[in-house]
């Protein structure tokens, strides 16, 4: 091990840039530390909450505030790019974490999955494991212990909102019901005391009376009303300005918001629990240090801590805070003294202005890999601090005032992957497979580095992550967290093989070294009936982060079944991995960069189809993969720049084709639309796909009228009937019968039009059960000398998932004259 290094902090003070902290951040959790009362927000999704309240919970009533979200928001859309599914769902939970980071909230999960747009509880609690969500939410209760729990929405009002809406609404009334009765699920007392919250409300909208007028008239004797208006001078904002701030986090959704300087209102009704008399939600319930045996003493500490605080020389309360520490542990466990030991060990840490950062080469290394690891502490205070442990063995350095500690250390890395720990086991039965241990954590743990110091005579252990430093010309210092990846990471090229006749095809898999080096083999294992051109192909590989493309060529035969593809990796002929790891980056600026470890699996598939002999043009839309899985089974077809569309360049397609939300996020249509309709006037085929209602830019949608609507049908096995069974449309190429529509995944489609111009004619009906039948899911019209087609059958999900039917039909569709 390297000698540490010391230096003073005047050397260095031009490296202080990289260090902040605020002592109205430091004030504002001291009076989190002298305030025992907690606030749980529960609603379905990412983007649900109420950035609002949790802001005004956490930063004016300094309560404990925490949101659940029973979903990772797998289902929703993606505005910034094309991940779906899994995929989506994390980057939807690393915006939801970037938004409590900013309204002082803490996040939590369930294990169900957000499996589409449901418009009713009844089908979604069908797809969602009722009573493990239950029992999730009622350890979650149990655990964290809120005297307060607030749902986002009304469990009475069913069928008038999204399906998952209402049951997260049903389920925590629910668990509010039966988490203090002994019951209902009695395993988890091993570990948990019964806990009855004192109240529960639900979360009133004025979008519920369908305007703010009517809302303005109604009586509101049953509800509160919290003015959340109020400027805050300890963060400097407004409350609306740090929850526009917070909202704004939901990119991938187009969340953005700005704040607003009137003044605004929430209100709450009760619906379980104890009376109010005031608009005080903690009316009645003891929210100071006496509710906890011996802790009368720690809240006078920490009431002269707050009178004495020295804004410009926050470390005179430190030596008042460490007895507050030392107070506290003296106390009997409970969840309370669990979250203020936390907290007044961050404080001190703070009021020291003790800096702790780590560095590393790589932002990756393998299972138990000992890494070279740098650690820096800097002392910005005019005290002697001890560390006492580095990574649990013992030391004793002493760092002295204003002077920093340099170390490099070898870290031995854990024995997991800490990869978003929900996607390991895969999904089943509406939810993710997780083990137990993860019950309650949001997101895996992070790699940490265990520091032990010793101030004065008192002991604090902290966690300082795992990173990777580095310094970007243009963005300055760039962090990114450290993950524990496989040795060598394989990725097919596709997410499935689709194969349209006997002809061979390239299987490529790119495979990366994320070691010091690998030597092996990878054999390609295929379904029965196919045909592999060779047994596996040798692989050594020196350098880390070194990539490799390898080929095998595969062809289908007259006996080829349906299935999936995968991999063998060997190394001294033993097998390292029983089935293929592969590495997915996610890496946006308002996130942190994501290493996502999964099997990937691809699917291969022999399909009838007759392709289209037609020059095909895409103008992307909001993150579909419709252009590719076309481009991937021969269509011949190109990408339409929309800043570049000419009327003289459009005449060379037979179709355009417009990706999904095209008239939601590209502002030139707005004008070059009438460039579209006028190519199909001119015997072109233009097929737009499904637009939203909501931030629609241009009321031309086509040349014809045409009334978008919330229509959607989400029962994917429903019945579609079929209207013009003679139409060129459904019978060339291929002869569209009900079988075409066996085997769709999540919905047949959205956004339907419910009304439209004569010129228009409906190809199909469909519904959800128990509900009208709809007609605006294909549209076909006549224009000029070609074809207007408008849909919103999601074939954005259907192509992705190589459903032979929607293949089948958007061929036809492209092959209309």
């Amino acid at each position: 091990m390297n000698k540490p290094k010391y230096f003073v902090l005047l050397v260095l003070f031009c490296a202080s840039k990289f260090y902040s902290q605020s002592s109205n951040e430091i004030y504002l959790k001291l009076k989190k530390l002298n305030f025992l009362g907690s606030v749980l927000y529960v609603a379905a999704h990412p983007d649900d909450e109420n950035t609002s309240l949790i802001s005004y919970f956490s930063n004016e009533l300094h309560a404990h505030t925490s949101y659940l979200s029973l979903t990772r928001g797998d289902g929703g859309q993606n505005l910034i790019g094309t991940e779906l599914n899994d995929l989506l769902g994390v980057i939807r939970t690393n915006e939801l974490l970037q938004a409590r980071a900013i309204d002082g909230g803490n996040q939590y999960f369930t294990s169900a999955i957000d499996f589409g747009f449901s418009k009713n509880s009844n089908e979604t609690l069908k797809i969602w494991p009722k009573n493990i969500i239950l029992e999730e939410i009622v350890r979650l209760i149990r655990e964290i212990k809120p005297d307060i729990i607030i749902n986002r929405f009304d469990h009475r009002r069913d069928g008038q909102t999204h399906g998952h809406h209402t049951s997260s609404a049903i389920l925590s009334k629910e668990a509010f019901d039966i988490s203090g009765d002994r019951n209902f699920y009695s395993s988890q007392l091993d570990s948990l005391q019964l806990w009855k919250p004192f109240r529960q409300y639900v979360n009133i909208s004025w979008r519920r009376y369908g305007s703010r007028e009517k809302f303005k008239s109604i009586n509101k004797d049953n509800f509160i009303k919290i003015d959340i208006t109020k400027y805050n001078f300890l963060t400097g904002r407004t409350n609306s300005e740090i929850s526009a701030l917070s909202r704004s986090q939901h990119k991938s959704q187009g969340f953005g918001r700005s704040p607003s300087l009137e003044k605004e209102s929430e209100f709450l009704e009760l619906i379980g629990g104890l009376e109010n008399k005031s608009d005080r939600i903690f009316e009645g319930i003891d929210t100071t240090w006496n509710r906890l045996e011996g802790g009368k003493r720690i809240k006078i500490l920490i009431d002269q801590i707050i009178a004495k605080f020295d804004f410009e020389n926050p470390e005179k309360s430190v030596k008042n805070l460490l007895e507050v520490f030392n107070e506290i542990k003296r106390l009997e466990s409970s969840i309370w003294k669990k979250r203020k030991l936390k907290e007044v060990k961050d404080i001190i840490k703070l009021c020291l202005g003790i800096k702790m950062i780590t560095n590393t080469d790589f932002d990756y290394g393998n299972r138990d890999e000992e890494i070279n690891l740098d650690f820096k502490i800097l002392n910005n205070s005019s005290y002697p601090i001890n560390i006492t442990k580095i990574n649990n063995q013992l030391k004793s350095s002493l760092i002295s005032p204003y002077e920093l500690y340099q170390d490099n250390i070898k870290f031995k890395l854990p024995n997991e992957f800490n990869t978003p720990y929900w996607l390991i086991k895969g999904e089943k039965n509406g939810r993710f497979k997780m083990d137990k241990k993860y019950t309650n954590q949001p997101i895996s743990e992070k790699v940490s580095l265990p520091i032990e110091l010793r101030i004065f005579d008192t002991f604090l252990d902290y966690k300082v992550e795992v990173t990777q430093r580095f310094n970007d010309p243009i963005k300055g210092e760039i962090i990114n967290p450290f993950y524990v990846v496989p040795k060598i990471a394989v990725n097919f090229k596709k997410n499935k093989y689709l194969f349209t006749d006997t002809e061979k095809e390239k299987i490529i898999i790119e495979v990366k070294n994320l070691s010091n080096g690998f030597k092996g083999k990878i054999k390609l294992n295929s379904p029965t009936g196919w045909e592999i051109d060779k047994n596996h192909v040798d692989l050594y590989l020196t350098e880390r982060g070194e990539t490799k493309n390898i080929e095998f060529q595969i062809r289908p035969t007259e006996n080829s079944k349906d299935g999936i593809l995968s991999l063998s990796i060997l190394s001294d002929n033993k097998l390292i991995d029983n089935e293929s790891l592969s590495i997915f980056n996610i890496d946006y600026d308002h996130i942190p960069k994501q290493y996502i470890v999964k099997p990937f699996l691809p699917k291969i598939k022999k399909m009838d189809l007759v392709l289209p002999r037609k020059k095909v043009g895409y103008i992307m839309g909001a993150g579909d993969l419709v252009y590719e899985n076309l481009k991937s089974i021969g269509v011949n077809i190109e990408l339409i720049d929309v800043n570049e569309i000419e009327n003289e360049d459009l005449v060379r397609f037979d179709t355009i084709i417009m990706g999904i939300r095209a008239f939601n996020i590209h502002n030139e249509l707005n004008s070059k639309n009438v460039l579209l309709f006028d190519y199909a006037k001119r015997g072109g085929n233009l097929l737009i796909q499904y637009n939203t209602t909501r931030n629609l830019l241009t009321s031309k949608l086509t040349p014809f009228y045409l009334n978008l609507s919330r229509d959607r049908v989400t029962e994917e096995n429903s019945t579609v009937k079929i209207l013009n069974p003679l139409h060129r449309a459904l019978n060339f190429p291929h002869k569209i019968t009900s079988e075409d529509f066996e085997n769709w995944v999540q919905e047949r489609g959205l956004y339907f039009p419910n009304k439209w111009d004569k010129n228009f004619i409906p190809m199909l009906s469909m519904n959800d059960k128990n509900e009208k039948e709809k007609l605006g899911s294909l549209l076909i019209g006549n224009h000029g000398e070609g074809k207007i087609i408008y849909t919103g059958l999601s074939f954005f999900r259907q192509l992705p998932s190589g459903v032979t039917g929607a293949y089948r039909l958007l061929i036809n569709l492209i092959s209309l004259e």
